[in-house]
């Protein structure tokens, strides 16, 4: 009896990352999870979306979930996640947003994350999500009221990889990144310096961009970006 128990306990174990753009709330949580969790080892937090996403594509430093705000203040959740997803079944991902549960649950599903959280509920709810998504026979976790169906991770992955992209969802994440800066009102120049990149370099992601969209302009190209993912920034 004690030994089934004791497995009961480690099922779901693995790896962990987290990504907020608040450090408080990195912090917080980091520290919130070493306590509940203390056989799933936080093994680094960021708080950009960038970050994240070249850190789950490293074999050294992808971890077995990653904790995923769906708000970031240089690129949308969703946009992070479909990006990891289309790339491999690894991570796993939990979605998470201080805004009510149905402003992100779809969109979470649908890039390829395997469940959403609430980043102001109860630890107890975060650990039956984490443990349940990382139990090979679950994959996924379902929040109670939450009417939207999650995948496992390697299902996800098998989806977005065969989904044909079209318009804004084509668009590459430094061609995202471009436009989410003009639409600040930066330019060209002012994007490149922030970027680190030419000037040329800011031109031509403009003009790919613009193809890829079947927008005229970068004032058109901006609106069609912003009904995307403005909303979820």
């Amino acid at each position: 009896m004690h030994g089934g128990s004791r497995m009961k306990e480690l099922q779901g174990c693995g790896s962990i990352a987290i990504v907020d753009n608040d450090k408080t709330v990195l912090w917080a949580l980091g520290n919130a999870l070493r306590s509940i969790l203390p056989d799933c080892p936080v093994i680094w937090t960021a708080d950009s979306g960038f970050t994240a996403i070249a850190r789950a594509r490293s074999v050294g430093s992808c971890p077995d979930l990653l904790l995923l705000d769906m708000s970031l203040g240089d690129i949308n959740g969703p946009m992070v996640c479909r990006e990891i997803r289309k790339q491999a079944d690894r991570p796993a991902i939990l979605a998470m947003t201080s805004f009510p549960l149905a402003d992100y649950a779809q969109d979470a599903a649908n890039a390829g994350a395997q469940g959403i959280v609430a980043k102001q509920g109860d630890f107890g709810e975060l650990e039956r999500a984490v443990r349940s998504i990382l139990d090979e026979r679950r994959g996924c976790y379902r929040t109670a009221g939450v009417n939207v169906d999650f995948q496992t991770s390697h299902e996800a992955f098998m989806r977005v990889r065969s989904e044909k992209e079209s318009g804004v969802e084509a668009l590459s994440v430094r061609e995202s990144e471009v436009i989410r800066l003009s639409t600040e009102g930066c330019t060209s120049e002012q994007i490149a310096k922030r970027l680190d990149i030419a000037k040329a370099t800011v031109d031509t992601l403009f003009q790919r961009a613009c193809r890829k969209t079947g927008a005229s302009n970068r004032v058109e190209l901006a609106i069609l970006w912003y009904k995307q993912y403005g909303r979820n920034r």
